[in-house]
C-alpha cells in the first residue's frame, strides 16, 4: 500500500471495534466433526470498511469490506469473496464473520457498477475480476495482513461472483457462448469479455489454490453445456440450492460439475435452500436461514482446513459416506471424490 492508503488502514482499524462471537471452539488444528466447524472459533473479529480506488484503472472504486482476526499472528489465509449482481460485499459478513473467527483475513469488496442501489455498469463482468486481483494485492502487500495471503488464497463467489472466482481457477468464459450472448445484449456487458481474456492471456490468478461457487452463475457464460469446467486445474467446491429458480442446480451446476475434473471437484447439495439463502439481505426456499448459514460455514471451513492446510480429519468429511451421517445429513448430499492431497 502507499502512505495515504496505509494511513487510512491503520486508522479503520484503530476505529472499528471488535465483534465477541459466542460458542467459540478450539481453534482448528485437528478436525473432529462438522458440528465443531459450524461454531465460531476462539479469535474476535474486526469489521473494517477500506474506500480503496485502482489507480491502474483510471482510480476505479473498489470499496472493501476486511473481516479479520484481532490477533493477527498465526493468519490461516486469505479468502476473498464476490458478491452477486445488484448485491454488496457486506451482505456475506455471515462467512466473513465466521472464517475470520478461525484465523482467515476476509475480504469481500463492492463490484462498482453491479451494487446494490446503483447503475449496472457495461463492463462490470470484466472489472470485477480485475476487482478481485487488486485486493489480493492490497492485502498481500500489507505488513499487517500479508501473511494471510502467504498462507493460502481462496476465492468464493455468490451467483455471478461465482463466475468471477471460479475463473480465477481457469474456467474461462466459452467464445460461442460470449459471441452469442453478446450479439442478444443491449447492455453490452458480454462484449468485453473475449478483447479481456485475450489481453490479460485469461483471468486466471495463480495465487488462489482453490475457488468456491455459491449457486454460481455458470451457464451460459462457461458454456451450454459447461465445457469450459473441464480447465478448472485447482480444487473447486459447487454449492448448489435446490429450491433456485434463478440460477437452476439441474441441469445448469451440475451439468458444470459433470464436466469439471475429478478427483478434485466437489458438489454440495443443500436442499431447501435458494438463490438468495446465500446473503444477509433476505431469506428464500423452505430451510431455515440460520440452519442454512451455519452449514454452508462449515463445509467452506472444512474445505480451507482440507485444501490449505492439508488437515486430513476435514478431508474426511468430506466424502458422501460422512455427509450421509452428520448432523445435517437430513438437508445436505455431496457429490465427487475429493482431491487427493500429495505430497
Amino acid at each position: 500500500m502507499n502512505a495515504p492508503e496505509r494511513t487510512f488502514f491503520l486508522t479503520a482499524r484503530l476505529l472499528a471495534g471488535c465483534l465477541l462471537l459466542n460458542g467459540c471452539a478450539d481453534p482448528v488444528l485437528s478436525v473432529v466433526n462438522l458440528e465443531q466447524l459450524s461454531y465460531a472459533g476462539p479469535q474476535m473479529v474486526e469489521h473494517l470498511e477500506l474506500g480503496w480506488s485502482d489507480t491502474a484503472r483510471g482510480g476505479l472504486p473498489v470499496l472493501t469490506n476486511l473481516w479479520v482476526p484481532e490477533e493477527a499472528t498465526e493468519l490461516r489465509g486469505l479468502v476473498v469473496i464476490s458478491h452477486g449482481q445488484g448485491s454488496k460485499g457486506q451482505l456475506h459478513a455471515f462467512i466473513g464473520e465466521h472464517l475470520a473467527s478461525h484465523g482467515y483475513v476476509v475480504a469481500a469488496n463492492d463490484h462498482f457498477g453491479a451494487t446494490l442501489g446503483s447503475a449496472d455498469s457495461a463492463t462490470h463482468y470484466v472489472t470485477r475480476i480485475g476487482d478481485l486481483k487488486f485486493v489480493i494485492d492490497m492485502v498481500s502487500d500489507d505488513a499487517t495482513f500479508g501473511p494471510a495471503a502467504d498462507a493460502g488464497i481462496a476465492a468464493i463467489g455468490h451467483s455471478i461472483g461465482g463466475y468471477s472466482a471460479l475463473a480465477m481457477c481457469d474456467s474461462q468464459p466459452d467464445e460461442t457462448a460470449v459471441e452469442q450472448e453478446c450479439a442478444n445484449d443491449e447492455g453490452g456487458a458480454w462484449c468485453g469479455l473475449l478483447d479481456a481474456q485475450d489481453r490479460w492471456s485469461g483471468f486466471a490468478d495463480d495465487r488462489v489454490g482453490t475457488c468456491i461457487g455459491l449457486t454460481p452463475f455458470v451457464d451460459p457464460i462457461f458454456g451450454y453445456a459447461g465445457e469450459s469446467a473441464a480447465a478448472l486445474n485447482r480444487p473447486v467446491l459447487l454449492v448448489g440450492a435446490d429450491e433456485d429458480r434463478i440460477l437452476k442446480l439441474d441441469p445448469s451446476l451440475r451439468r458444470f460439475f459433470d464436466n469439471a475434473p475429478q478427483p478434485g471437484s466437489l458438489l454440495l447439495t443443500i436442499r431447501g435452500a435458494a438463490h438468495l439463502s446465500f446473503t444477509d439481505l433476505l431469506h428464500e426456499g423452505t430451510l431455515d436461514h440460520d440452519i442454512l448459514k451455519e452449514t454452508t460455514n462449515a463445509y467452506v471451513l472444512a474445505w480451507l482446513e482440507y485444501i490449505l492446510h492439508r488437515d486430513q480429519s476435514a478431508g474426511d468429511l468430506l466424502t458422501p459416506q460422512a455427509v450421509a451421517s452428520d448432523i445435517y445429513a437430513a438437508h445436505v448430499s455431496i457429490s465427487g471424490i475429493r482431491p487427493p492431497l500429495v505430497d
